[in-house]
């Protein structure tokens, strides 16, 4: 039925906003995929966008949405993008039939609405987004819009669902989980991964009592360390006569946690483990403006740690694994969220091969780089950073997380999550419960009963 109201309206000329809702595992980037093909194929132009790079580079064709259509990173609720009309891409949009955009629950209301302010002038068309066919797709049990230091009602009304463009929208819903049809399944097992998928759907819900979902005890750690998390999650990792962890291994696997900071001392711990010489590189760092210059000692600016920038004193080991922090080549894999395995390490590039997705196993090089800060209100200075763009990625945030998927799960929750949907886009990472392993607050509720707190914004169901 999504196929043919999408393929429609695109054949009719009516144009039309959709939205594509459906949880993991129900095959909306399959049928985005199958859209594409079709449009194409009948001679038609169709963009696939997301909100993440992560995202995109599943799609056939996929760039960010910020990179496609010019959204400004500070965005305002009179923005609009930055695509000169005489250009080549407006005679690309102008030529446009259908657009998706994926992950797009997450982006702020604003984006939309400049791009649809853009779209309508670029093609003379007072229709929402000028007459294009839009799809955005998502699942509003997934994380909302990143509002720094924002309340829930800021965080709320900054949801697509708050816009004024939501009263056009048509949804669309993939409700059957397409992994538990496998015809290799045994009965048992599809009964367990039904079990497994009807307990994160009630986390993402919030059907839980005042918060606090329980978890059944065997998915946690009994002595809820985090040397036996790391040791779940990457076992032969700290073997001194293990060979270093292959790509696929690392692909497959990660620790994720809430808060930046549990990161940093998690993927520090686990980097001593490994064995292998360290590579240490610094960054160069400086303040764009010359006359705040002199107000700032370089020092300083080398304590500045900002989760879109890599830090200032980089340790790496050949067999790592890293994160990109820039979109650098979204073609070929490298975009803000890919994954990668270091290889060989110099000064001044790092050898690395993609860990997954389509472009798995190709071998790329990371240069260093100079990184300006993508948040103006973090600093009161524009801030640039000469740097490798990578962080090490044994263990990375639930946010950076979201649009991947993996078998092998570790949840770091000693700092409970914080804010709508968290819990279960990280419990939802993994494809079979039986390798997810958790630890969680030392209080005997949590060790002893299973209880976790979960965040709900039952209002953005509504």
């Amino acid at each position: 039925m999504a196929f043919d109201a999408l393929c429609g309206a695109v054949t009719s000329g009516a144009g039309g906003v959709f939205f594509l809702q459906g949880f993991g595992g129900t095959g909306k980037t399959f049928l985005i995929n199958l859209v594409l093909a079709k449009i194409r194929a009948d001679g038609g132009i169709a963009l696939p966008t997301a909100s993440s790079g992560i995202a995109a580079t599943l799609l056939d064709g996929g760039t960010t949405a910020h990179s496609r259509f010019k959204i400004p990173i500070d965005i305002q609720a009179d923005s609009t993008c930055n695509i000169p009309v005489q250009s080549h891409l407006a005679e690309l949009l102008r030529e446009t039939q259908l657009v998706f955009w994926d992950e797009a629950p997450m982006q702020h209301r604003h984006t939309f609405e400049a791009v649809n302010r853009t779209l309508k002038d670029i093609r003379k068309d007072p229709r929402p987004f000028g007459g294009v066919v839009f799809c955005f797709c998502g699942d509003f049990r997934q994380i909302l819009p990143v509002v720094p230091r924002g309340t829930r009602g800021q965080i709320v009304s900054a949801c697509i669902k708050r816009s004024p463009l939501w009263e056009y929208v048509q949804p669309l819903s993939l409700n059957i989980n397409m992994r538990l049809l496998s015809p290799t399944m045994s009965p048992d097992e599809r009964q367990r991964q039904d079990e497994f998928a009807n307990r994160i759907l009630a986390v993402g819900e919030g059907r839980d009592t005042n918060g606090i979902v329980l978890w059944p005890l065997e998915g946690i750690i009994p002595d809820n360390t985090s040397q036996s998390l790391a040791n779940a999650i990457y076992p032969t990792l700290a073997d001194q006569n293990a060979p270093l962890p292959s790509c696929q291994h690392l692909a497959e696997r990660a620790i994720l946690t809430a808060r930046n900071d549990t990161v940093d001392n998690l993927n520090a711990q686990l980097l001593t483990s490994m064995r292998g010489g360290v590579l240490a590189s610094y960054s160069a760092d400086k303040i764009i403006d010359q006359e705040d210059a002199d107000n700032y000692a370089s020092e300083y600016l080398n304590t500045i740690n900002l989760s879109s920038l890599p830090p200032h004193l980089l340790k790496l080991k050949v067999g790592a694994p890293v994160i990109l922090l820039r979109n650098l080549s979204p073609s070929t894999g490298l975009c803000n969220g890919t994954r990668l395995r270091i290889v060989r390490i110099s000064q001044r590039v790092i050898e690395c091969e993609i860990l997954a997705g389509k472009h798995a196993g190709n071998m790329v090089f990371i240069p260093r780089i100079p990184l300006a800060s993508s948040s103006t209100a973090e600093l009161p200075f524009d801030f640039q950073r000469t740097q490798f763009p990578l962080r090490l990625a044994f263990a990375m945030t639930i946010n950076k997380a979201q649009g991947q998927t993996l078998k092998h799960v570790g949840l770091c929750l000693t700092e409970p999550v914080f804010t709508h949907g968290q819990l279960y886009v990280a419990l939802s990472r993994v494809t079979d419960g039986a390798n997810l392993r958790i630890i969680v607050p030392d209080t005997p509720e949590a060790r002893h009963e299973g209880k976790i707190k979960n965040v709900v914004y039952s209002e953005v169901f509504s």
